[in-house]
């Protein structure tokens, strides 16, 4: 779990009993994401956090320059996607931290997600946008747009449809495979 004061801890399932708390963040912990043993953390100071498995000690991963809103692991747990209050969505490389920027939102990007192959990322935006990134090209397709702004995104399991939600509580869903 993640906290206002930067503060993760990390809770035993069996009891409720916290384990390791650790303090890398000097402002709110906004996102969090754990695949394959890896954490990763985002915070409104802007930094990505992360883990590699058998964690600590962590890796600062610095290019936002604003807060970090959503972040995420491919399924193979290669890549990391970040969302920011910059507009930009950063991927980083797991093996050597490099990264890389996709630009194109007007407003706060709120969520990320990677399809299931871990070719595309959607994301979601305060601008009431929602888009879907190559990550062979950086070109993105703009899904929808509402009147209210998107909080999340996420791709179902095959990767076939991308489901944004607003802050007013709906849910818009796109077929991806038309």
């Amino acid at each position: 779990s993640g906290d206002l004061g930067g503060v993760i801890g990390q809770w035993k399932l069996q009891g409720g009993s916290e384990g390791a708390v650790l303090s890398p963040h000097t402002d709110a912990v906004t996102s969090m994401a754990s695949r394959a043993g890896h954490l990763v953390s985002g915070s409104q100071d802007g930094m990505v956090r992360f883990w590699p498995r058998g964690w600590p000690p962590a890796k600062l991963l610095e290019g936002h320059t604003d807060g970090v809103m959503s972040v995420a692991f491919s399924l193979d747990a290669t890549k990391i996607a970040s969302g920011s209050s910059d507009c930009t969505i950063r991927v980083w490389d797991v093996a050597d931290y490099s990264s890389r920027s996709l630009v194109g939102h007007a407003g706060e990007v709120s969520g990320v997600a990677f399809s299931p192959a871990g070719d595309y990322i959607a994301s979601s935006s305060w601008d009431g946008t929602v888009r879907v990134w190559s990550l062979q090209t950086s070109e993105f397709r703009e899904l929808g747009r509402a009147t209210e702004p998107f909080a999340c995104v996420a791709f179902s399991p095959d990767g076939n449809t991308v489901v944004g939600g607003t802050s007013g509580g709906t849910l818009q869903c796109w077929d991806l495979s038309s």
